[in-house]
């Protein structure tokens, strides 16, 4: 894996990062809250997404992808919420990964300036040959039933709605 943190730019080109990579140090501190998860041997991959750290970790129990956002631009409430609504699409039969609960039964942790979530990897899932924001999307007949499909899950949610949050504050 090479080390060199890059991200995906606003014009599609790979950037420095905003923030710094995570750091096995970090994710083993996080990780020790998280009994599904077991201690991390290795980063296996950093993201090129944009506005936050995330990486996928080996542990010694399974793949895990742990994200890390500054709390300027997501912040325990608005993952928690973000976090209803994936657990809502879960059960409607939406192909959306687990978020991962604390030893405290918590998804979203705050810590200093950052706040982080745990997802589990699907098995063979890394970022390797990910390309900039506006590769190709899928045929168009496939991105109308996955269109469908997501548009059932949403609306068929009961509850209120969404917050609106700003990236840029």
């Amino acid at each position: 894996m090479s080390t060199t943190a890059r991200t995906h730019g606003m014009d599609g080109t790979l950037v420095e990062p905003d923030w710094p990579p995570l750091t096995l140090a970090e994710v083993r501190i996080l990780l020790g809250q998280f009994p599904s998860c077991g201690e991390p041997i290795r980063i296996l991959s950093i993201s090129p997404r944009p506005f936050s750290a995330a990486s996928v970790i080996a542990t010694r129990k399974k793949r895990v992808f742990v994200k890390r956002h500054h709390r300027s631009v997501r912040d325990r409430e608005g993952l928690l919420e973000e976090h209803r609504f994936l657990a809502y699409l879960l059960g409607a039969g939406a192909p959306v990964p687990r978020i991962l609960l604390t030893d405290t039964s918590e998804t979203a942790i705050e810590t200093g300036e950052w706040t982080y979530e745990v997802h589990e990897a699907p098995e063979g899932w890394t970022f390797m040959g990910m390309r900039s924001p506006g590769r190709r999307s899928a045929p168009w007949p496939m991105r109308t039933r996955r269109a469908g499909r997501w548009r059932c899950c949403i609306l068929g949610q009961r509850g209120s709605a969404l917050r609106a949050a700003s990236l840029v504050r």
